[in-house]
């Protein structure tokens, strides 16, 4: 399907090269912002089960709990298709970033504060996969997309290659 639908690219022709040397500081502060949110999430989502327990529930809720992580994030997809081009990209991944950041810091054992952080860092973290391209786009543009994507991509990569993150909590 993908052949149908693309024109065929001229002859000879070949996407431009990113010059070699650093990238620009925008980029570089893009792919810092990327890599650490990616290396937080990828931890936290990976133990989310024991993080919705250190909060206070246990058990066949924490499991309940941790699980609409998934439907939070696909409901921030919907939302982001249904009106997110209107706002910046920039705009809408800082305000995500922002989100997440408190609702990790959400106090421990407080009532009710298993929802609102379930839901609120499931919904950061659906925008979020969908911002790291588009903030990429509205940054650089898409002449040369891949190889730029990949340089700023290349910490998240090489981070993830190189650390395991893990949480331990102990009830």
């Amino acid at each position: 399907l993908h052949l149908l639908a693309l024109p065929a690219a001229p002859r000879g022709a070949r996407p431009p090269r990113l010059v070699a040397g650093a990238l620009p500081p925008r980029l570089r502060w893009l792919s810092a912002a990327l890599t650490l949110q990616v290396l937080v999430g990828s931890a936290v989502l990976a133990n989310m089960v024991a993080v919705v327990a250190a909060l206070g529930l246990a058990g066949e809720a924490a499991i309940w709990w941790a699980a609409l992580v998934g439907p939070a994030q696909v409901a921030a997809r919907l939302l982001d298709l249904a009106g997110g081009a209107r706002i910046p990209a920039m705009r809408v991944a800082s305000g995500a970033l922002l989100l997440m950041a408190l609702s990790l810091l959400l106090p421990v054992g407080l009532a009710g504060v298993v929802p609102v952080f379930v839901l609120a860092y499931g919904l950061a973290s659906g925008i979020m996969s969908v911002m790291r391209p588009a903030c990429l786009i509205e940054l650089h543009g898409t002449e040369g997309y891949a190889t730029v994507a990949g340089r700023v991509m290349a910490p998240v990569t090489g981070a993830m290659d190189k650390c395991e993150v893990s949480f331990s909590f102990d009830n």
